[in-house]
């Protein structure tokens, strides 16, 4: 579990803040940028997400100990 954890907080949400940093700047130089170049850039994480949320769901309904 605890491998699980760590990997949730330092791979994926990490590479996630890193991406809506990169855009923050990227709009702040470029008020202009389309959303499709937006929905582009965070495509991965939309279908990671829900399948991410499924997996601790289940997780939490076997009531195994969180980080």
């Amino acid at each position: 579990m605890n491998a699980l954890c760590y990997s949730l907080q330092d791979d994926i949400l990490s590479q996630y803040e890193d991406c809506l940093l990169e855009l923050e700047e990227e709009i702040m130089l470029d008020a202009d940028i389309p959303l499709s170049y937006i929905q582009n850039k965070l495509v991965d994480y939309t279908l990671l997400f829900p399948s991410l949320v499924h997996v601790l769901q289940d997780v939490e309904k076997k009531k195994v100990k969180y980080c």
